[in-house]
């Protein structure tokens, strides 16, 4: 596991604390606020729709749990690279760079197989027309997900220099255990058992950046010392 920085534990505990419940209790409190008003009438139900349908950047009708479990993986991948690219342009650093830079590379790499997998998951799921996931709770996901990604970049962008540099760390710590905690639950279903190629590509990908990061850490670690 990683050796918590001391000096971000508090800033840790608090992205920790945004990447989590808060944010989806903030999005699950605005449907229902707008479902709430949206039950006045019909006319006001379908402007309800189309505005949260407007806000929404990729989901505009219900999923399958494969479709929805892939794309949340996908976009966990997307936030990895735009984080990356954030602490790259923030703090000039040669090894943080070549973290950055191997994160970036890695996870575009696994964003293609995983469109891939993606496109064969909702082909099948159209053909089979199995269960789905409701839209309501697939824009409750998608507005956690942007929230969560939003609230992070605020936290890390009040940093500068070698305390950005341990905050970012602390947020990488935070993020790939949950993320790896979360494939590791895929992978281990009966249920998903087709999608375990490309679960156990994303896993592999996670335990690479858990790895380099907390090697990186631990070097940042004695060079403070």
């Amino acid at each position: 596991m990683f050796r918590v920085i001391p000096f971000a534990a508090k800033e840790l505990l608090l992205i920790a604390m945004s990447l989590t419940v808060p944010q989806i209790v903030f999005a699950q409190n605005e449907s229902q606020e707008g479902s709430a008003k949206s039950r006045a009438t019909t006319q006001e139900k379908s402007g309800a729709q189309e505005k949260a349908r407007s806000h929404t950047a990729g989901i505009t009708s219900a999923m399958s749990v494969r479709e929805l479990l892939l794309w949340k993986i996908t976009k966990a991948s997307e936030a990895q690279v735009e984080i990356a690219n954030m602490a790259h342009e923030k703090f000039e650093n040669e090894r943080l760079n070549d973290y950055t830079k191997q994160v970036v590379e890695d996870q575009a790499m696994l964003k293609k197989e995983l469109a891939a997998a993606s496109s064969e998951v909702t082909r099948v799921a159209r053909d089979n027309e199995g269960q789905q996931v409701p839209l309501e709770l697939c824009q409750i996901i998608e507005q956690a997900t942007e929230n969560s990604l939003r609230v992070t970049k605020e936290l890390l962008g009040a940093y500068e220099g070698q305390d950005f540099q341990m905050a970012y760390l602390g947020q990488q710590a935070v993020t790939l255990t949950m993320s790896l905690a979360e494939l590791e639950a895929i992978q281990a279903s009966a249920s998903f058992q087709d999608l375990k190629p490309i679960v156990q590509q994303a896993i592999s990908v996670t335990k690479r950046h858990v790895d380099l990061s907390k090697h990186l850490a631990d070097r940042f670690e004695k060079d403070r010392k």
